[in-house]
């Protein structure tokens, strides 16, 4: 009766001296097909950015970061008096009546700050000069406001389908600044902890062990994490063994310096266990198989 065994390195990232332990049961024939893949692509993530816009030589911010932020608007209407501007907030649109080419940018902040409703959704500074008129300036929305991918309190990231796996040495790179607890041109390794969630971790024997760095603060901007696996020289010897514990060499080690396929094969019905040794020179590779025997 025959049998396969799919993913029995379980899409391991070797980049160690490593081994798998398969059973062989009854089987006296096997075949065993090992697969190279290529390492993932960069993926991004990012911290949470508050939106914003200019009107003027005034700057206007969503109070809270995210997304949500971007669903505001605001404008400069016709109507008011200089001094005397009046704000009026209706769910998340805001509307300052000023005396176009008059109010002077101080006076619309002015009373822009004294309206609790608008403040409670969006800060007001002055980004160009005090004493210069502002004109009247049509509905418009914030925008640039970014939900974090990133979760302080579980030290994990987002990243929707990122293809990584746990051991997966990767450097970060960003367009702001990383958050607390990483810096550039650093190795890391990868905790998978789902399709779409990963965390990283200060070296391969914390990876196993699932010890996350601590992330103590967003960062700001667009990050990137970037797979290191370096050149790849890797050489796969297949073992035998009828107790675990006394290994023999099964044919001669297959080197490994690109992604692909390869397959060991035998009849030698002597023994039950048989395991992969994978000795590194350098890189590291994404290992996955399937064991078929009769």
């Amino acid at each position: 009766m025959g049998f396969i065994h799919d993913s029995v390195l379980n899409k391991r990232p070797m980049s160690a001296t490593a081994s798998t332990v398969m059973d062989l049961g009854n089987s006296s024939v096997y075949a065993l097909q090992v697969v190279v893949e290529a390492s993932p692509t960069a993926k991004t993530f990012d911290s949470a950015a508050s939106a914003s816009l200019v009107v003027g030589d005034l700057t206007f911010s969503a109070v809270s970061p995210g997304s949500e932020g971007n669903s505001i608007t605001l404008a400069l209407i016709v109507g008011g008096t200089a001094g005397a501007e009046v704000v009026s907030v209706v769910g998340n649109a805001i509307s300052v009546s000023i005396e176009s080419t008059v109010s002077t940018a101080t006076q619309v902040k002015a009373a822009y700050d004294a309206s609790a409703a608008s403040v409670a959704l969006a800060t007001v500074a002055i980004s160009g000069t005090a004493g210069n008129a502002q004109s009247a300036a049509t509905v418009a929305p914030l925008a640039g406001g970014v939900t974090s991918e990133i979760d302080l309190t579980l030290d994990t990231v987002s990243i929707p389908t990122h293809g990584m796996y746990t051991g997966l040495k990767v450097q970060a790179s960003t367009t702001g600044a990383l958050p607390t607890g990483l810096a550039v041109t650093t190795d890391y390794w990868v905790i998978k902890l789902g399709v779409s969630s990963i965390a990283l971790a200060s070296s391969l024997s914390n990876a196993d062990a699932g010890t996350k760095i601590n992330l103590t603060a967003e960062g700001t901007g667009v990050h990137t994490l970037t797979s290191t696996a370096g050149v790849l020289s890797h050489s796969l010897q297949l073992q035998k063994s009828n107790d675990i514990l006394n290994w023999t060499n099964e044919g001669s080690a297959t080197a490994i310096s690109t992604t692909g396929s390869t397959w060991f094969e035998s009849a030698d019905k002597g023994y039950r266990f048989i395991r992969l040794v994978n000795t590194v020179t350098t890189g590291q590779a994404l290992y996955s198989a399937a064991l078929v025997g009769k």
